[in-house]
């Protein structure tokens, strides 16, 4: 399912490269109260194809300052 055909008012974050790095992400944003979506781009279970985030609209950029600051935290 596409998570923005269900509701037009999520937007797309970022694309992973498997969703266990999504979930990893998306736990984060959770624990600042951002709700998120992890959309796999798998057609089947166990593909790793890459995942993508998906955020309300409305927190949008508030989401992207919280990305980015955890990369900044992981990767220094």
């Amino acid at each position: 399912m596409n998570p923005r055909a269900a509701n037009d008012d999520w937007a797309e974050l970022a694309v992973f490269p498997d969703e266990l790095t999504a979930e990893i992400y998306a736990g984060r944003l959770r624990a600042d109260a951002v709700p998120v979506r992890v959309h796999s781009l798998a057609p089947i279970p166990g593909l790793q194809l890459g995942s993508r985030l998906y955020v309300p609209a409305a927190v949008l950029e508030r989401a992207r300052a919280l990305l980015a600051h955890t990369e900044h935290d992981f990767f220094h």
